[in-house]
């Protein structure tokens, strides 16, 4: 038995995180690298960071944090506990400077997937790099979330160097990573594109309820005129209800009926939807699993912040049309055809679980030679 611990963004109340965060577990679990099994669990570095401390805050500063983490946690205990409770494990430890008792418990380490190597959003926690595992250590799919000029402490870029194998999920991460470590990492694919579209399905079912026969289904991670201009566009041309997802409070003002479900519900409404609109990553990502009428909204071009990594994942899969970037951009009620993506999708998934694999049996004969010493 191969035991492996995970690092990626744990206790998220962003179903894509969420999401990438379950599928890569199961992933290896199914795995029989080197003719064995694995169990996998994540280290909770995203809920015990806020147990480290940290430097000084502001009272205004500190208001506004409680108020999100309150916010948050609100969330998470009413969309997310319960999902969380049936399909992730955990490691048991319960304190950030606890991390390093995991190497006697772990036989490998794998960091990712999703943005954990973005600093505005990781705190530049070495953690996230991997600074506390002494065993085969290694990136899956990680990413920086936008473009490879993002800035990353010497501290942070040494531990990038330890790694055994480092993949990433965009090229401009790729470019990052030669440029840190004089390595060209392998480029795969995003966690949730390892399970098919039939395997996740089956979690949908679990959030199966009554819909509308026909609607639109919204998700959005941020706020933007050009997005609102996408859903008032497709529902006048279709005469379609909205059905609006998200984690963000301030979306209940919004068109049409809000709901913040659980994953399992999130995944149930965008898979029978007619059309959907995002701004999303993973919401796209299950679009194209799940084969639906999609609009990916992000405004200004791929070289802007986040978009660079929609453009990378839609441009290799050939859907690039499906991206509206500006208010000239046409919004259609075709089909779309994911003859040509559905092939470049099977082998980008074959090549990506070829590098899991590998990585799997790596550790597992460092395993084995560690027992001869």
């Amino acid at each position: 038995m191969l035991k492996v611990c995970g690092v990626t963004y744990d206790h998220s109340t962003n179903y894509g995180s969420f999401l990438q965060s379950y599928a890569l577990g199961r992933a290896i679990e199914e795995s029989r690298a080197g003719g064995g099994s694995c169990r996998y669990a994540l280290a909770a570095v995203t809920r015990l960071r806020g147990r480290r401390g940290g430097t000084k805050k502001t009272l205004r500063a500190r208001v506004s944090l409680a108020v999100s983490h309150a916010l948050r946690s609100v969330v998470y205990r009413f969309s997310f506990s319960g999902f969380d409770r049936a399909h992730l494990k955990y490691m048991p430890i319960r304190r950030y400077r606890d991390l390093p008792r995991l190497n006697g418990m772990a036989d490998a380490f794998v960091c990712g997937s999703d943005v954990i190597w973005n600093t505005d959003a990781n705190h530049g926690l070495g953690a996230y790099y991997l600074d506390f595992a002494k065993k085969y250590k290694f990136a899956y799919g990680a990413s920086f979330g936008k473009s490879a000029d993002i800035a990353i402490s010497a501290e942070n870029a040494a531990h990038l160097k330890e790694l055994d194998q480092i993949s990433c999920r965009e090229d401009t991460g790729c470019d990052k990573v030669e440029q840190i470590t004089g390595r060209r990492p392998a480029k795969v694919a995003d966690p949730v594109f390892l399970l098919t579209g039939k395997e996740w399905e089956q979690i949908a079912a679990e959030g199966a309820r009554a819909l509308p026969e026909h609607y639109i289904f919204v998700y959005n991670t941020y706020r933007s005129p050009l997005y609102e201009a996408v859903i008032r566009k497709l529902a006048e041309a279709t005469s379609l209800p909205v059905i609006r997802t998200s984690w963000r409070f301030e979306n209940a003002v919004r068109q049409g009926i809000f709901q913040m479900p659980s994953p399992q519900r999130w995944l149930y409404c965008l898979a029978n939807a007619d059309y959907v609109v995002t701004n999303s990553f993973h919401g796209t990502a299950f679009c194209v699993l799940f084969h639906r009428k999609f609009f990916t909204v992000a405004p200004g071009g791929p070289q802007r912040g986040a978009n660079i990594r929609i453009w990378d994942l839609l441009g290799r899969l050939g859907l690039e049309e499906r991206i509206i970037s500006s208010e000239t951009d046409a919004v259609g009620t075709q089909d779309v055809d994911y003859s040509a993506a559905d092939v470049s999708l099977e082998t980008f998934r074959a090549e990506s679980l070829a590098y899991l694999e590998r990585n799997l049996e790596d550790a597992r004969r460092r395993k084995e030679a560690e027992k001869q010493l």
